[in-house]
């Protein structure tokens, strides 16, 4: 009887564990390079089609850039903190160590975009893909619905930017 207690004792701890680390591991995955994020990153960008994965600084932490991470761009606002949002991100795309973006031209519409912000996982849908001349802006019509705009370099031209709009589909507390 004594084994049998311990037995089952034993099984609801390991279902217990691996519970805990399932639930725990959309949050705590490494970047496509294996690089851990410091303490002050404010979000995770998780696009599993291309097989991007990758932590968000704030706009005002050193590793914001293009040359290090997913960056994201100083207009961004956050549908947790307003009602109506708009997230920018932009990164690098070929076949470079910087290449964050690499691939994201082999998004279709109504792909989903992971993005995990602040204990919400906010799902976006692929809305609308376009290249435009590369002069370091974006021209979009900029909704304020909830969108998250991604864009890279067109692997295609050196002179146009590849620009994909996403609408938010779900938000879940998690």
């Amino acid at each position: 009887m004594l084994k049998k207690g311990l037995f089952i004792s034993l099984i609801i701890l390991i279902v217990s564990i691996i519970d805990i680390n399932n639930s725990k591991s959309i949050i705590n995955i490494q970047n496509k390079f294996g690089i851990k994020p410091q303490k002050n990153y404010v979000g995770q960008l998780i696009i599993n089609k291309v097989g991007i994965n990758n932590y968000i600084y704030d706009v005002n932490d050193k590793n914001n850039n293009v040359n290090s991470n997913v960056q994201l761009l100083k207009k961004s606002t956050f549908p947790v903190d307003n009602t109506n949002s708009s997230i920018f991100l932009a990164a690098h795309s070929g076949n470079s160590n910087i290449s964050y973006f690499d691939n994201l031209d082999k998004l279709d519409k109504d792909d989903e975009i992971v993005f995990l912000y602040s204990n919400y996982k906010l799902t976006y849908k692929v809305k609308n893909i376009f290249t435009q001349i590369k002069d370091g802006t974006i021209e979009i019509n900029q909704v304020f619905s909830n969108q998250l705009v991604l864009t890279t370099c067109d692997p295609n031209s050196n002179n146009l930017q590849l620009i994909i709009i996403c609408d938010l589909d779900k938000k879940e507390k998690v």
